[in-house]
């Protein structure tokens, strides 16, 4: 007995699942058809999400062997090939063990690539196998191919706008060998990556210069390694220290892999706060000595010296008046730096 045989001999209802979906209506409908076919017909879809169809290729294999085929795999025509729509897991599984023949339900060819893209994730989101990854990629190609708004496509996945805008961002920012396998693992979130996005769209708001002389493939991939120190967390998306950090203060946290945001912020709080005292100290010293040039003007002169004096008392008394309003400011800081 031949192992083709053997494994249509151990789904005797096959059929009978066949004609329920068919009656059912859905993709099926009035437009199915069923037949085995030669495995090596079969094509593996190019726009499908999942782009390794090995995983949980044992556990499927056994479900194969020991149940038979309980689901036929979904394709539509293609010349003399069939394309899958549904089932690229138990395909590849089949072509594993052997097998050569597979069971096929025959669907109407999409009519553009936009209906395919639907039609893939209609059939797959309710198996709720897809990683992060592939969500984000079916997202963007999706809103590529039907040119929908982020709202429309939040309403069909059931999710919120904000997480479609990220997927499609995140997608089109980072590449694919950068972080795939560890949003698959689940080390990198799309959303914390959209956050880190977002702060070098800053920086490069605010230090144009820096990143280019860096590179932005450089300071992406820096941020990357310092996510995977666990140098930050969601809270980078409000950061804006950056705005008025000095560039060399930057660089020293960017080439510090293992420097942590909070202590980049405490360190420019450190600065700034030495920078003011010593503000408040030097224009404290000068009204001093104003006020000193003020006291000697007063004790000694003569009468042709009195137009001059004049002129600079009212140069000294706009200082003095300047000065005083920096003052304040400096000493209302200083004591909420205190």
């Amino acid at each position: 007995m031949d192992k083709n045989f053997k494994l249509r001999a151990l789904q005797p209802k096959l059929h009978d699942k066949i004609s329920r979906k068919l009656k059912n209506g859905g993709e099926l409908m009035n437009q199915a058809e069923f037949l085995w076919c030669d495995v090596d017909a079969v094509i593996p879809n190019p726009k499908n999400p999942r782009k390794d169809p090995s995983i949980k290729t044992q556990e499927m294999q056994s479900i194969i062997k020991n149940r038979g085929w309980e689901e036929g795999i979904t394709v539509y025509k293609r010349g003399v090939y069939y394309i899958i729509i549904s089932g690229h897991r138990r395909w590849h599984a089949a072509k594993k063990m052997g097998v050569k023949e597979i069971p096929l339900y025959i669907v109407e060819t999409p009519k553009d690539e936009a209906e395919e893209l639907e039609r893939l994730g209609s059939i797959q989101s309710g198996q709720v196998d897809w990683t992060p990854y592939e969500w984000a990629e079916y997202t963007y190609n999706m809103h590529k191919a039907k040119n929908v708004s982020y709202a429309e496509l939040a309403k069909k996945f059931n999710v919120t706008p904000g997480l479609i805008a990220a997927r499609i961002r995140v997608y089109q920012y980072y590449p694919r060998n950068e972080i795939e396998a560890k949003v698959e693992n689940g080390t990198y979130s799309i959303t914390s990556l959209e956050y880190i996005r977002i702060w070098i769209e800053r920086l490069k708001e605010f230090h144009p210069e820096l990143v280019i002389a860096l590179g932005e493939n450089m300071v992406r991939q820096t941020m990357l390694r310092k996510y995977d120190n666990k140098c930050f967390n969601s809270r980078i998306v409000h950061d804006k220290s950056v705005e008025q950090a000095p560039t060399n203060s930057i660089i020293e946290f960017l080439t510090n892999t293992n420097k942590t945001l909070a202590e980049f912020q405490k360190e420019l709080k450190s600065k700034e706060k030495e920078i003011q005292i010593k503000n408040y100290k030097h224009n404290k010293r000068k009204l001093e000595l104003t006020q000193k040039e003020i006291s000697r003007l007063g004790k000694k002169y003569q009468k042709k010296d009195v137009p001059k004096i004049l002129t600079a008392l009212e140069k000294l008394e706009k200082e003095i008046e300047i000065k005083k309003e920096y003052l304040h400011e400096l000493m209302s800081t200083k004591k909420t730096l205190v």
